[in-house]
C-alpha cells in the first residue's frame, strides 16, 4: 500500500499550539518506551499518567482531539508536527504502519484505554502484530473513548481523467494528492459512515467534493471543529499558489468545486475567521488569484454582504458573466479570466472604503463591460491606444466618456501608478487635473500602501491631494506592515503638518502600541500635541515605547519638565529612565534627588548610569543629599569601630569626586576626601581631587 502524506508543515506560518505539542512530545515517549522497555521496568513509570495529564489539560478547552495520520508527521486538530522531529516523525511512523489514518480521542478516556492503546501501537507489525486498523472495530469495544479510522486512502486519492487504475500509487504520492488527503482528513477529523452519530456506520470515506463540501457544513457547527476546517482550507489555498501544486488542474478544479458547493451560511462562517480581519483578507486575495472565476465571485459576494457593502446587482451580473465565459474554453477565455480577477481584486481593496469612490468604481465597471460583452471584436480592426486618446482629449481640453473610457483602460493595463506617472508628465490643465482626480483617491492610496515596495512618489501625490482623508489609511497601513516601513509612513504623515494633528489625535484611542509609538513622534516632531489627548496620560501607558515618547515630548517644555521627569524617574523601562536622567542631570530637585536615592539600588541600574544618579544626587546641596552620599562611601569595622573607605569601584569613585565638586568644606565632606587622599589606590585619590563640571542646582 503507497502511503498517502498529508501536507508537509514546511512552509507554513501556523504553529502547532503549545499544549498540543507537549501532548504529542509526551505521547510519543511514552509509546518509544514500551516498544523497547520490559513491562516492569523503571522507565516506564509516569510516562502513561503524563499523557493523561496532558489530555486533561486540552480536554478543559475541547470535547475531543482528533489525530491525523501521515507516514512521516501527524495533525492534531489540523496542526501539522514537526517532520523533523525525531520522535514525533517515528510515532507518525508506528501509527502509519499500524494502517491508521486517523485516531479521535474523546473526554473520559481512562488510564486503562490509553495503557491499552499505548501498548498496541508499541507492538510494530512489521514485526508480526497485527495492524490496528485491521482489528478497529474489537479494539473500539474496549476503548470506548478512542475512535480509529482505519486508512482508506485509495478513495481520496486525486485521479486526473485518463488516470489507470494501475496509477494510483504514483498519484497518490504527488503533491497534489498530499493537499486533498489533507484537507480530507481534516473534513473528515478520523470519523466514518455518513458522518452522522458516532462515526460507526459502514460508509465510505469522503472522497468527492460534494460529500467533502457535506462534512464540512457538519463539522463547522462546532467552532473548534471550524477553525481545523479553516486551517486546512487556508493551507490548501496556500498550497495551489507552490510550484509544486500550481500546474495540477485536478487539484485546483477540486478545491473550486469544494467551495463551490459550500452553502453561502458555511462560507460565511469560514469568513469569519474568528474576527482576524488581516487573515481573512489574505485568503480572499489568494483564493481570488488561484480559485476557478465561479468560486470566486461566491467568495467575494459573500465577503462583500458581510462587510455591509454588498456588491450591486449589476456588477453582480457582470462578474456571473464573466465567470461563465471564462469556464467555457473559447477564444476570449483567458482575456474574461483575467479581467474578473483584477476587478475582485479591486473590488476587495475598495468596498471597505469609508467614502466609496464612483468614478473608481465605474472604471471597473466599465473595462468588465467592454470584455463581457457578446460579440467578439474584429481582431483586424485598426484601434486607438488609449493613451493617445487620453492626449489628444487633453490638447483639445475636452473630457468625454471616450476620455474616461481610455483612462480606464490604461488603468487595467498598467495599473494607477503608472497612468498616474504618465498623466504627471502631461502638461497642466483642468482637465489634466479632472483625470488626476479619477485615480488619485482613497482606492489608489490604499492599492499603493498594500503594495510590497509602494511608490513613494505616487504616494506623496497622493497624501498632498487627499491631505486628511489621507491619516486613516496611513494609519492601516502602519499597522498592518513591518516596523522597517514606519518610516515612510511617518514621513508622510509629516507631509501634512498640523492639518495631521486633529485626525491623529482622533485615532490615538484604538491604535496599537508600535503605531502608536510613531504616531507620538509625529507629534514630537511637529512640537504639538492635539487637542483633547495628555501626554501626561500616555506618559502612564503600560507599553514603555509609547510611554518614552509621550515622556520626551513632556521633557521638551518648560511646563511639563518637572512632571515629566519625575515620571521618567519612576519609569521600569531604562530607555525612559535614560531620558529623564539627562533632565536631571542639568537641573536637578530635591524630589528628583529622593527618588534616584530610593532607585540607586535597582539590580536593573548599570554601574555607569549609577554613577550619573550621584552626580545628579550631589548637585542638590542639602544636609539629606550629603548623609546618603556619604553612607555610600564609608563604612564601619565592626570591632575595632574604626571608619573607612568602601571598595574602589565606579561608583565610589563619581560620588567622591560628587562630594568633591559640591559639598567641599562640610564636615562629613572633608571626612570622606581626606580618607580618600590617604588612600594607597590611585583612583580614589585622583576621585578626591577632581574638579567636575558644575551640574547646577536648586
Amino acid at each position: 500500500m503507497h502511503s498517502p502524506t498529508a501536507t508537509s508543515p514546511t512552509g507554513h506560518t501556523e504553529s502547532i499550539p503549545h499544549e498540543l505539542r507537549e501532548f504529542a512530545q509526551d505521547f510519543a515517549v511514552a509509546v518509544h518506551k514500551r516498544g523497547i522497555y520490559p513491562a516492569a521496568h523503571p522507565m516506564q513509570l509516569g510516562a502513561v499518567e503524563t499523557v493523561v495529564a496532558r489530555l486533561q489539560h486540552i480536554f478543559a478547552m475541547r470535547h475531543e482531539l482528533a489525530i491525523g495520520v501521515a507516514r512521516t508527521h501527524l495533525l492534531l486538530d489540523g496542526h501539522p508536527t514537526d517532520e523533523e522531529h525525531p520522535l514525533l516523525r517515528d510515532l507518525a511512523g508506528r501509527m502509519h504502519d499500524h494502517q491508521l489514518g486517523g485516531v479521535r480521542l474523546m473526554v473520559g478516556i481512562s488510564r486503562d484505554e490509553l495503557d491499552g492503546f499505548v501498548a498496541a501501537l508499541s507492538d510494530s507489525p512489521l514485526r508480526g502484530g497485527e495492524p490496528i486498523g485491521s482489528r478497529a472495530r474489537d479494539l473500539e469495544r474496549q476503548w470506548p473513548h478512542i475512535h480509529i479510522s482505519p486508512v482508506a486512502f485509495h478513495q481520496l486519492a486525486l485521479l486526473s481523467d485518463d488516470a489507470e487504475d494501475g496509477d494510483v500509487g504514483a498519484v497518490v504520492a504527488s503533491r497534489a494528492s498530499e493537499v486533498w488527503t489533507a484537507l480530507a482528513q481534516t473534513a473528515l477529523a478520523g470519523g466514518e459512515g455518513e458522518g452522522q452519530g458516532s462515526g460507526d456506520g459502514e460508509g465510505s470515506a469522503v472522497h468527492q467534493p460534494a460529500q467533502l463540501a457535506a462534512s464540512i457544513e457538519r463539522r463547522l457547527a462546532d467552532p473548534g471543529s471550524r477553525d481545523q476546517v479553516l486551517t486546512a482550507l487556508l493551507r490548501a489555498v496556500d498550497e495551489l499558489e507552490s510550484p509544486e501544486v500550481a500546474g495540477d488542474g485536478g487539484l485546483r478544479q477540486r478545491v473550486t468545486s469544494l467551495v463551490e458547493l459550500l452553502s453561502e451560511e458555511a462560507i460565511q462562517q469560514l469568513l469569519e475567521m474568528n474576527g482576524d480581519r488581516t487573515r481573512r483578507d489574505a485568503f480572499l486575495h489568494k483564493a481570488s488569484d488561484v480559485l476557478g472565476a465561479q468560486a470566486v465571485v461566491d467568495l467575494v459576494r459573500v465577503a462583500a454582504a458581510q462587510d455591509g457593502a454588498p456588491v450591486s446587482s449589476a456588477m453582480l451580473r457582470l462578474l456571473q458573466k464573466l465567470a461563465r465565459g471564462a469556464s467555457r474554453g473559447r477564444n476570449s477565455a483567458r482575456s474574461m479570466d483575467a479581467a474578473l480577477r483584477r476587478a475582485t481584486r479591486r473590488l476587495l481593496r475598495d468596498w471597505t472604503l469609508d467614502d466609496p469612490n464612483p468614478e473608481a468604481y465605474s472604471l471597473v465597471r466599465g473595462e468588465l463591460a467592454q470584455h463581457a460583452g457578446g460579440a467578439a471584436r474584429d481582431q483586424h480592426r485598426d484601434s486607438c491606444e488609449p493613451e493617445r486618446i487620453v492626449e489628444m482629449s487633453l490638447d483639445a481640453g475636452v473630457v468625454t466618456t471616450s476620455t474616461e473610457s481610455a483612462l480606464g483602460r490604461l488603468v487595467m493595463r498598467e495599473g494607477v501608478a503608472a497612468t498616474l506617472e504618465r498623466l504627471m508628465k502631461l502638461p497642466e490643465s483642468p482637465e489634466r487635473d479632472l483625470l488626476e482626480g479619477r485615480l488619485v483617491n482613497d482606492a489608489m492610496l490604499r492599492e499603493q500602501l498594500a503594495a510590497e515596495r509602494p511608490d513613494q512618489h505616487v504616494l506623496g501625490h497622493a497624501v498632498d491631494r487627499l491631505r486628511a482623508r489621507a491619516i486613516d489609511p496611513i494609519l492601516q497601513a502602519l499597522v498592518r506592515r513591518d516596523e522597517q516601513d514606519a518610516e515612510w509612513a511617518v514621513a508622510l504623515m509629516m507631509r501634512l503638518g498640523f492639518d495631521a494633528l486633529v485626525p491623529l489625535g482622533q485615532a490615538v484611542p484604538t491604535l496599537p502600541p508600535r503605531a502608536l509609538r510613531h504616531v507620538l513622534a509625529v507629534f514630537d516632531r511637529l512640537d504639538a500635541w492635539p487637542p483633547g489627548v495628555e501626554p501626561s496620560v500616555l506618559a502612564r501607558h503600560p507599553d514603555a515605547s509609547v510611554r518614552r515618547e509621550a515622556i520626551r515630548f513632556l521633557l521638551k517644555h518648560d511646563a511639563t519638565r518637572d512632571a515629566g521627569t519625575m515620571l521618567g524617574l519612576r519609569d521600569a523601562d531604562l530607555r525612559t529612565f535614560g531620558l529623564a536622567m539627562s533632565a536631571v542631570m542639568r537641573a536637578c530637585t530635591i524630589e528628583a534627588a529622593r527618588l534616584l536615592m530610593h532607585r540607586y539600588d535597582d539590580p536593573d541600574i548599570g554601574a555607569e548610569l549609577r554613577s550619573r544618579m550621584a552626580r545628579a544626587i550631589a548637585s542638590v546641596r542639602t544636609p539629606e543629599t550629603l548623609d546618603w552620599l556619604v553612607a555610600q562611601v564609608l563604612t564601619t569595622r565592626w570591632i575595632v569601630g574604626s571608619v573607612r573607605l568602601r571598595k574602589s569601584s565606579l561608583e565610589v569613585r563619581a560620588i567622591i569626586a560628587a562630594i568633591a565638586q559640591f559639598h567641599r568644606g562640610e564636615p562629613a565632606a572633608e571626612q570622606v576626601l581626606r580618607l580618600a587622599e590617604r588612600s594607597r589606590d590611585d583612583d580614589l585619590r585622583r576621585a578626591a581631587s577632581a574638579r567636575l563640571e558644575r551640574l547646577g542646582g536648586r
